[in-house]
């Protein structure tokens, strides 16, 4: 769609370096893992143990869930999750602000990319991401409709603590399923309880990042992004 590579490929070689490969995880659902392993390995990153396939879609809120307790060996590593959707003009920019927003995250904040619109207003109804309100009272909306105007756009790039941002995936309605729990202190180690990590999101409702943490008071820090970069959807 943007090349000759897949979404996936582009996305891990704007990520790879900063990050280092043996760092980097892929959730998916279970019918394209093998798929997503080949384009992996086609660029060269190793896909063995950096695949999380989920058993079924159940939106992005237990998707980061489950790859904060796959992922993080101690509760204050900071994790940024990066939809596979995205194309990003400027390069340097974005690594730039990566650095940046990993310093904010270890000091205990979720920060989200926010984006310029070029219209204050949507371009769809059902378009992806969500608004940050101009006033009286700015907050996150997911998919606001044609009559809300927006200061900024989130593009769905965010980076936080697992510390912080498990505790924020749950909610009453079950996001955090059953099999799952944080180990007790700030720079414990995140464990699964159930021994097959598939049953980690099996009980979750569907449910987004958006509407679990993002519209929620939480200790959020937006970070406008000049690096130009879009949704493939809009």
């Amino acid at each position: 769609m943007i090349g000759s590579e897949s979404l996936v490929q582009s996305t891990l070689r704007r990520l790879v370096p900063p990050f280092d490969a043996e760092n980097v995880r892929v959730v998916c659902g279970s019918s394209t893992g093998m798929r997503i392993a080949r384009h992996m390995e086609a660029i060269g990153i190793p896909a063995g143990g950096r695949i999380i396939s989920e058993p079924r879609p159940r939106n992005t809120a237990p998707a980061i869930l489950l790859a904060c307790l796959r992922s993080a060996p101690r509760e204050d590593a900071v994790l940024g999750d990066f939809p596979a959707d995205h194309v990003i003009g400027n390069l340097p920019a974005f690594h730039e602000k990566l650095a940046v927003c990993r310093g904010v995250a270890a000091q205990g904040r979720i920060v989200t990319f926010a984006s310029t619109p070029i219209t204050p207003r949507p371009a769809t109804v059902r378009g992806g991401g969500g608004s940050l309100r101009r006033a009286p009272h700015p907050r996150f909306v997911e998919k606001p409709d044609l009559d809300t105007p927006a200061a900024t756009w989130r593009p769905g790039i965010s980076s936080g603590t697992a510390h912080v941002r498990v505790p924020g995936l749950r909610d009453p309605g079950g996001v955090q399923g059953p099999s799952t729990r944080p180990a007790s202190g700030p720079a414990g180690p995140l464990r699964v309880r159930a021994a097959d990590p598939r049953k980690t999101t099996c009980g979750c409702r569907t449910f987004s990042i958006d509407y679990a943490v993002m519209e929620k008071p939480t200790r959020e820090s937006c970070w406008p992004s000049d690096s130009g970069g879009a949704t493939i959807g809009s």
